[in-house]
């Protein structure tokens, strides 16, 4: 909450979509207060359909996260939300922001970074193409497209072990101690 209020602060106008839910009193009263801000229009909950929508509108996407064990050990699909929108995003500190590498995703260090670089975004007039450069960013980054690269890469490494295979026999017991099948099962050779 902290970046979002100096946000705010500085006179920059914030757009929040979602359901307000606070585990804790002083969090959701926090919250309800920042949502009432000056500057600051609550949408709610939206269907997905009409968030995308919003969100496509967007001069830049943020992910303000607190640096929290948490958080730091968490992937905020938000950041993928935003791209897959075609918006550039600028996120607190985070491993999974840094794992992704992208020139469309600023990595702030501290409060003032943050600032400055929502600052720039909404500074920046976007290029030709851009939009559609951090859309296909994004779709590299699906649940299918992560499926078919992990099935790629089992494909290659079962192809390339194949020729080293040898038969070695097993013999399989169930749990009363009987033989259950006996036969080969691949090992490497390494």
């Amino acid at each position: 909450m902290n970046l979002l209020e100096a946000l705010v602060r500085t006179g920059i106008d914030i757009e929040v979509v979602g359901p307000l839910r606070a585990r804790e009193p002083d969090c959701g009263r926090r919250l309800t207060t920042f949502l009432n801000s000056r500057g600051v229009t609550w949408l709610g909950e939206l269907s997905e359909a009409g968030a995308a929508e919003r969100v496509a509108s967007w001069s830049v996407g943020l992910t303000p996260y607190r640096q929290d064990r948490f958080n730091r050990a968490s992937f905020p699909l938000k950041t993928l939300d935003y791209l897959s929108a075609g918006v550039p995003v600028v996120s607190t500190d985070l491993p999974a922001s840094r794992w992704l590498s992208s020139k469309w995703v600023h990595v702030a260090e501290n409060q003032q970074d943050f600032i400055a670089a929502v600052t720039a975004a909404l500074a920046n007039e976007w290029q030709a193409g851009d939009a559609a450069a951090r859309r296909a960013f994004a779709g590299r980054h699906t649940w299918d497209a992560r499926a078919a690269h992990l099935l790629a890469i089992a494909s290659t490494t079962a192809s390339s072990r194949s020729s080293r295979i040898i038969p070695v026999s097993r013999r399989l017991l169930r749990q009363d101690g009987q033989d259950t099948v006996r036969g080969s099962v691949p090992t490497s050779t390494r």
